[in-house]
């Protein structure tokens, strides 16, 4: 028998957002490493001639900082679009269904201005004179500042370059050691998922709804890499390409235990499992447990013990890296050698796997106010960390732990015993977080103080009392130099709407936080400026944000939204002693906007 919709309803969006930075900011001092200079060098300051003369000396060698070319600075601009076919009906009044298909793209390009080109600056800095009074780029053949494969990448047209005192390169000379590198990522996604929910059957306490359903996507990423990626002293982001496709199934019920008796306005348990299938690295399983109580009105207790995952992005799996030469000592035989590390993706990445436990309370004194409070444990497994070639090395051969041995190749003929170490990420850490989180909402009209339009209120406290990793190979947490987080932080929206505007402000901060929980700083007790393992500060200060959004539907059927969003609405620096890892701490953009119209159908 065939199964009749009762009604049904497609849904249809489209979206588009254009997100451009072109506030360029400091990546570093475009200085060089140490380059020699010959007594001949046409540029030579006479007293220093002088002085190499008196010497006996035919070479020098010098560093630059390279006023002149300054910071190398960054632009990069996203386009995403996304559309959406929906529709969804009803079997019967107690089971209904959905169904929706998705395309979406992020179209991210970057570029890096004021880059310099190493076998460029290194050719352009051998200057002598070609007899005849002018001053010119000398033989590649004899340069010693080239390397012979920076020879193969030497361009036409050097321009000789006079690396002595502030101002003296000219504008051409400059102009040929740089150049900008631009990358262009694009991402995409394509997903199908249906559901359906309804009652399974009739309890004494009340139904129990059960939901269940499937899903199929396919992701895809590629990156296409500047030509000159590889020549540069910085960045030399490379391409790469890769896709994974994921099917996943699910089932989640909750079943009323008890209802309107003493002590118990609602008893009830929940529990959801999902199987997942990655093409990338197989099956997994994932569920949830809970149970919620609310003694009488207003106040509600709940608890949840569940298995969660993350599986790895698309970038740490199939993004590939460097090849670097570096001098090596084996840590049995104590033996130095050249070999070649690797870094980049690995494939063969597992998920992280969380185990979590929460509990908490949920507080409603009156209509439109809420208050919680939870509390968490995380413990997660195979958490993926890059480890470098020296840990790897220690693992293998005096941990004796397989995973990092598949990493070297070995290689008797190496006076350490091996060439090659693949210096990627592992699923090979634990974490343990602890911490109570807080929560504050409140929604009323304004009718009764004589004003228009409805406000809203959304306040979250964050308290972190454990956040410590187990780095591979050990067996308890150790401290470790990666910057701590803030014990505490905070997110406050006020909304307000009328008709169809809606303005909100949103006010986002943290306390004040330590760089390294074993170096000490002039906060620290114990701190000795003699010792080693002391710097000159330890803190992070607390910092306060401040966002604004508009928005307004319009159209006949307000299918269009146009909005507005100012972040970080002061413009409000980072510290000076601010690094770039911490852009999950401070803003390093600075005040930034976003104008855009979303349209549905």
């Amino acid at each position: 028998m065939p199964i009749r919709v009762s009604s049904s309803r497609r849904v249809t969006s489209y979206h588009y957002l254009q997100v451009d930075n072109n506030t360029s900011y400091i990546y570093s001092r475009q200085g060089t490493n140490e380059i020699t200079v010959l007594r001949n060098n046409p540029y030579l300051p006479q007293s220093v001639a002088a002085a190499m003369d008196a010497n006996g000396l035919t070479q020098i060698r010098i560093g630059r900082t390279n006023e002149e070319i300054g910071p190398a600075r960054a632009r990069n601009r996203t386009n995403q679009y996304r559309a959406v076919l929906g529709a969804k009906g009803e079997f019967s009044s107690d089971w209904s269904w959905d169904v929706f298909g998705q395309f979406a793209r992020a179209d991210y390009r970057y570029r890096l201005d004021n880059e310099v080109l190493v076998a460029n600056y290194n050719a352009a800095v051998y200057a002598v004179e070609d007899g005849n009074g002018n001053i010119v780029c000398g033989d590649p053949a004899t340069n010693p500042n080239l390397t012979a494969a920076q020879r193969a990448n030497v361009q036409a047209g050097c321009v000789p370059f006079n690396p002595f005192g502030l101002g003296s390169p000219s504008a051409e000379a400059l102009d040929y050691v740089t150049n900008s590198e631009t990358v262009r990522n694009r991402t995409d996604l394509y997903q199908f998922a249906f559901n359906v929910a309804g009652n399974l059957f009739d309890m004494p306490a009340g139904p129990v709804p059960v939901a269940f359903g499937v899903e199929a996507r396919r992701e895809s990423t590629r990156a296409i890499a500047d030509p000159f990626s590889g020549l540069f002293n910085i960045g030399n982001l490379v391409g790469y390409k890769g896709k994974q496709t994921i099917y996943e199934g699910y089932l989640e019920a909750t079943v009323p235990l008890l209802s309107d008796v003493a002590l118990a306005k609602s008893l009830e348990l929940n529990g959801a499992i999902r199987q997942a299938d990655y093409s990338s690295f197989g099956g997994s399983t994932t569920w949830k447990l809970g149970a919620s109580w609310e003694p009488f009105d207003g106040l509600r207790f709940r608890a949840t013990r569940s298995r969660d995952l993350r599986a790895p992005d698309l970038g740490t799996l199939f993004k590939p890296g460097f090849i670097v030469p570096r001098s090596f000592t084996n840590p049995v035989t104590g033996i130095t050698g050249e070999i070649r590390t690797v870094s980049g993706n690995n494939p063969d990445l597992g998920p992280e796997v969380g185990d979590t436990w929460t509990v908490g309370a949920v507080i409603n004194p009156i209509s439109g106010l809420s208050f919680s409070m939870d509390y968490y444990d995380i413990d997660i497994s195979n958490v993926i960390t890059s480890v470098d070639a020296s840990q790897i090395a220690t693992l293998c051969l005096v941990n004796q732990i397989d995973t990092f041995c598949n990493a070297i190749t070995f290689d008797p003929t190496n006076p350490s015993g091996i060439s090659q170490i693949r210096q990627v990420p592992f699923n090979a850490a634990r974490q343990k977080v602890k911490g109570i989180d807080f929560d504050f909402s409140y929604r009323s009209g304004l009718d009764a103080i004589g004003l228009p339009g409805r406000i809203s209120i959304a306040a979250r406290a964050a308290y972190v009392d454990t956040h410590e990793t187990i780095p591979p190979g050990a067996a308890t947490a150790v401290a470790d130099l990666d910057f701590t987080v803030p014990k505490i932080s905070w997110n406050s929206t006020i909304q307000y709407q009328l008709d169809n505007f809606t303005g909100y402000v949103q006010v986002s901060g943290f306390g004040k936080t330590k760089y390294s929980r074993t170096l000490l700083g002039p906060e620290d007790e114990g701190y000795d400026p003699g010792l080693s393992n002391s710097i000159s500060s330890n803190r992070f200060p607390a910092y306060q944000y401040v966002n604004l959004g508009l928005s307004r539907k319009v159209g006949d059927k307000d299918q269009f939204t146009v909005y507005m969003i100012v972040n970080n609405l002061f413009d409000k620096k980072p510290p000076s002693n601010y690094f770039f890892s911490q852009s999950f701490l401070y803003d390093p953009l600075g005040r930034s906007y976003r104008v855009g119209v979303k349209a549905e159908f």
